[in-house]
């Protein structure tokens, strides 16, 4: 790996430590908020990556009040130029929605809701990367959620 490389690695390991040690301080609704719109600003770049090397014109496109300027279409836009899988634009679609609660219910609403729980319980990665293999590896039918 050239120095560049793991100076860049070293970066995001950087940034993603200080977001995880800034996301474990919060309230549901403040780490549901703030994880949203860090998956957000990642599709954005990713977006911006993708279009043509023309700031001013991609600007356009991705800046708040613009067609690809929030996170549900910037979802749509990223599932449609097929540079996100069907189950990241699912558990993508799920975490907008779940972020639209905690954003929008003024009381009573943590990740213990039954509402919000069966939605992250939904999210298709997490269950083919974490439970699937754990359940088979523990030889355990079902992980349920707690009550």
């Amino acid at each position: 790996m050239t120095a560049r490389n793991e100076a860049k690695r070293q970066e995001i390991s950087d940034y993603l430590n200080d977001f995880l040690e800034e996301f474990n301080k919060e309230t549901d609704r403040a780490a549901a908020v703030l994880a949203a719109s860090l998956l957000d600003e990642h599709l954005r770049k990713l977006l911006a990556a993708f279009l043509i090397d023309d700031e001013s014109e991609t600007k356009e496109l991705l800046e708040v009040e613009k067609p690809l300027g929030n996170f549900g279409a910037r979802i749509r836009a990223a599932y449609c130029l097929g540079l996100i899988s069907p189950d990241e634009y699912h558990d993508l679609k799920l975490i907008q929605r779940i972020r639209n609660q905690f954003a929008h219910r003024l009381l009573r609403i943590s990740f213990e809701s039954v509402q919000i729980r069966d939605r992250c319980l939904s999210l298709e990665i997490p269950q083919k990367l974490v439970i699937r293999p754990l359940r088979q590896d523990l030889q355990i039918d079902s992980i349920k959620p707690r009550d």
